[in-house]
């Protein structure tokens, strides 16, 4: 998969919206059609198809089953996501923390970005170096820190 030049970057490696969001198509009996904005994660694909199939994993897996989501809108569900890339040929790692308001991300080149999501959606005023963004830095950071050890 590729980026088409959006920040710059030609690959789907990046942490941003164009690069991290994507389409789940799920069909199966007893669902309505509608459309979802949770955070969802390719961890979550095995452990939901696993479900679904009435199997289970010899393995230890990250994800979550997304099925309760998919029967009930309503259902609680993470309100935020762990994104991260590796380093390699022409791509910097990254690790960032995604909620409904902000995007963080740590670069492995030490360079740090911060998005507020609500007035910037398009992610191109890095309020990183912003004091009046102190304390969501500090939150974010933590967050993504403890959501690294998960």
């Amino acid at each position: 998969p590729i980026a088409w030049g959006e920040h710059r970057w030609n690959d789907k490696s990046c942490p941003y919206e164009e690069c991290a969001k994507g389409w789940l198509w799920v069909r199966t009996q007893n669902l309505t059609n509608r459309s979802d904005s949770s955070f969802i994660s390719n961890i979550d694909y095995a452990s939901t198809i696993l479900d679904y199939a009435g199997l289970s994993s010899p393995y230890a897996l990250n994800g979550t089953i997304i099925k309760p989501l998919l029967e009930n809108p309503s259902t609680p569900w993470r309100t935020q996501l762990l994104l991260e890339s590796i380093t390699y040929p022409g791509v910097t790692g990254y690790y960032a923390v995604r909620d409904q308001n902000y995007l963080y991300v740590e670069y492995e080149t030490g360079e740090r970005e911060l998005y507020d999501m609500t007035v910037d959606p398009y992610q191109m005023e890095n309020q990183y170096n912003n004091p009046l963004y102190a304390s969501v830095i500090a939150t974010l950071q933590a967050n993504l820190n403890q959501l690294k050890i998960q």
